[in-house]
C-alpha cells in the first residue's frame, strides 16, 4: 500500500509544478506591437527587439496599454540608422548591450525614472555628443551605470530635460478635437436657430401680407356692394315741378304777345 501512495504523491507534486510553471511560460511569450517586440517578465514590460528603421526614435511609454519599464538586452543593438534616441518616463532599467554598436546616436535623452544601466549598454556609441536627463544632478548620480559605458559617462548630461509628450499630448489632442466638435455643433445649432427664426419671420411676413390682401379684397367687395348715395338718384318731384313752371312761363309769354294784336 505504501508504494502506490508514493507514486500518487509524486504524480500530484509533478502536476503542481507544471501548473505553477504555466503563467511564467505564458508571460515570456514575445508579442509584436508596431515596430517593437516585447515580453511581460515578472510584471515588467520588456522591449526585446526594435524592428523599425527610423533615424529619430522616441520609444513608446506603453505597448498595447501596458507601461514599458525595461529596455531588454540587445534590443537595439547594431542599428546604424539611429541618430537620436529618447527613452520614455517609466523606464527603470536598460539591460546589457541594449544599444551597443549604435554608432550613429548623437543625442540621447533619458528619463528621471531610470535607476540602472546594464553592462556595455552604450558600448561603441562613438557618435554620442549630447546626453539629456529628465531628473536633476542628484538623481543622475544615483543611477547605477555598469562597466562598458565610458562613452556615456564621459559626457555631463543636461539636467531637467523635457521629454516628448506621449499619452498627455494624445489626451490634449482629443480634448481639442472634442472642443472643436462641440464648437461646430454649437455653431450648427446657432445656424439652425437663425434659419428657424428667419423662416418664422418670413412666415409671419407672409401671413401679414396675406391678411392685408384679404382685408383689401374684403374692403373692395364691401365698397362695391354698398348702394349709391341717395343724392345721386333722380328727384322726380323736382323735375315735374320744373316742367310745370316752364309751361306756365311759356303760356304767360305767349298770351302777352298775342293780346296786343287783338
Amino acid at each position: 500500500m505504501k508504494r502506490p501512495l508514493k507514486i500518487a504523491a509524486a504524480a500530484f507534486g509533478t502536476a503542481l509544478l507544471l501548473l505553477s510553471a504555466l503563467p511564467f511560460a505564458a508571460s515570456a511569450e514575445a508579442v509584436t506591437s508596431g515596430d517593437y517586440n516585447y515580453e511581460v517578465q515578472g510584471g515588467d514590460v520588456v522591449i526585446v527587439r526594435y524592428l523599425g528603421e527610423d533615424e529619430q526614435i522616441v520609444v513608446p511609454a506603453t505597448l498595447d496599454g501596458k507601461a514599458v519599464t525595461v529596455i531588454g538586452s540587445r534590443a537595439f543593438e547594431m542599428n546604424p540608422d539611429i541618430t537620436s534616441l529618447e527613452i520614455p518616463d517609466g523606464v527603470k532599467k536598460i539591460e546589457d548591450h541594449a544599444f551597443a554598436v549604435d554608432k550613429g546616436i548623437a543625442t540621447l535623452t533619458l528619463p528621471a525614472t531610470l535607476t540602472e544601466i546594464g553592462e556595455a549598454a552604450f558600448q561603441q556609441c562613438e557618435g554620442l555628443k549630447t546626453v539629456n536627463f529628465a531628473g536633476d544632478e542628484s538623481a543622475w548620480g544615483s543611477v547605477k551605470i555598469a562597466d562598458g559605458n565610458e562613452l556615456l559617462t564621459a559626457i555631463t548630461p543636461s539636467y531637467n530635460a523635457a521629454l516628448t509628450p506621449q499619452e498627455s499630448s494624445s489626451a490634449e489632442s482629443s480634448s481639442s478635437e472634442a472642443a472643436s466638435s462641440e464648437a461646430s455643433s454649437s455653431e450648427a445649432s446657432s445656424s439652425e436657430a437663425a434659419s428657424s427664426e428667419t423662416a418664422s419671420s418670413e412666415a409671419a411676413s407672409s401671413e401679414a401680407s396675406s391678411t392685408a390682401a384679404e382685408t383689401t379684397t374684403t374692403t373692395g367687395e364691401s365698397t362695391a356692394s354698398e348702394p349709391a348715395p341717395k343724392g345721386s338718384s333722380v328727384n322726380i318731384p323736382l323735375v315735374v315741378g320744373g316742367i310745370l313752371v316752364g309751361v306756365a312761363v311759356i303760356d304767360i309769354i305767349y298770351f302777352s304777345i298775342k293780346k296786343p294784336k287783338e
